[in-house]
Parts: structure tokens; C-alpha cells; sequence
């Protein structure tokens, strides 16, 4: 097998690991009790995790642009690497926070982030507000701004974003958001459903 193939089977084995455990511990215990696991690759997980998050928080889902909920605070997971960045640094894995910021460079709100660590098998939870992300926030080239993190398997720390951590789920869902004021971008598709809904409804009544 090239290593061309076996990263890419590595990360295959690794998103299927995260999306059962995201499923297992935080979509059947506050989303979709009755969900069937035997799957996982077959469900929208960032989505759902989003719908949990709403469900659990008690706020809006809008699906906006870097804006996923009505209280400015945007969903997302990432993943901590299993193997370690370097061989030199076994203990050093690789948190990759993806498209923090917009094209525009605007930030628009709180991140709400579900971190699968891929060394415990478990699932990590960080909220980071408005006000920190441009400062964590790296700008690749040909890539859209990153929030990049070191995880310690010896000490178990993430130390650029400890500050950020959250004891559990229901506790990064309920922190409360740090910026009412923003800009919201609403998905077109979802301008039309709600038109279509309207125009039904004016129908029926």
C-alpha cells in the first residue's frame, strides 16, 4: 500500500472512530435516542451535533454562515490526531480547528467545538468567544483559517485552549454567548422553505 493510500485509510479508520463516538455519547443521549449505530459514515454528523447543541442549549438552529444558532455562536468538530506530529515528540498530537473565520475575515461569533480525541477514544469540549478566535487563528495559504493546537497524550492537556474547556457537553451547549450583535447569512435554500411554508399557510388558513 502507498502512503498515499494509507493516510488516506488511516483517516478513514479515524472519522469513522469519532463519528460513533459522537453518535454513541452525544446524538442517542440528547438528540435521537432510537438512532442505529451499526453505520455511522451513513449520517450528517456536524449537522446533527449542531441540533443537538441547539436542542440541549434551548436556542434557534438557523444554519447562517459561520453562524449556526439564533444566539450568534457557531457549531463545530475537530479531531486530535493518533499518531503524533512528529516521531522525536510522541506525546505531541495535532488539534485542527478548520474555517474559524470567514472569507470576508469577519468573525461572527462564539465556537462551540466537540473535539474527538483519537488517542482516549473520547470526546473533548471547548467553547472560545468571539474575542479570542482572530488572536488563535492561523491563515494557510490555500486554506481558510485554522485554529491549530498541540494535545500532550502524557499530560492529557491541551495547553493553548485549556482556558476554553468545557466539563461536558451539556455545559459547552448552555455557556451562555458572549456577542448578540451580529451578522447572520442565512442559507438561500433555507429563504425559499420558509417562503414555500408561508405561502402554505396562507393557503390553508
Amino acid at each position: 500500500m502507498s502512503k498515499v493510500s494509507q493516510a488516506q485509510q488511516t483517516k478513514k479508520e479515524s472519522e469513522f472512530r469519532k463519528y460513533y463516538v459522537i453518535l454513541r455519547d452525544i446524538i442517542k443521549v440528547y438528540y435521537k435516542p432510537d438512532l442505529d449505530l451499526d453505520d455511522p459514515m451513513e449520517y450528517n454528523v456536524p449537522r446533527m451535533v449542531e441540533r443537538a447543541m441547539a436542542k440541549t442549549g434551548g436556542y434557534s438552529y438557523i444554519d447562517g454562515v459561520h453562524c449556526d444558532f439564533l444566539d450568534g455562536s457557531d457549531g463545530k468538530t475537530a479531531t486530535i490526531t493518533r499518531n503524533p506530529k512528529k516521531k522525536t515528540h510522541p506525546n505531541f498530537h495535532t488539534l485542527t480547528i478548520s474555517n474559524t473565520i470567514s472569507q470576508g475575515g469577519t468573525v461572527k461569533g462564539d465556537l462551540r467545538v466537540v473535539v474527538y480525541n483519537d488517542v482516549t477514544e473520547q470526546l473533548e469540549y471547548f467553547f472560545i468567544p468571539k474575542s479570542d478566535i482572530l488572536a488563535l487563528s492561523t491563515f494557510p495559504k490555500k486554506q481558510p483559517p485554522q485554529i491549530h493546537a498541540t494535545y500532550n497524550s502524557k499530560t492529557g492537556l491541551t495547553p493553548k485552549l485549556e482556558k476554553y474547556r468545557m466539563p461536558d457537553f451539556v455545559s459547552l451547549c448552555k455557556q451562555p454567548s458572549t456577542c448578540m450583535e451580529i451578522e447572520v447569512t442565512l442559507d438561500p435554500c433555507l429563504l425559499m422553505m420558509s417562503s414555500t411554508m408561508e405561502n402554505a399557510n396562507v393557503c390553508v388558513n
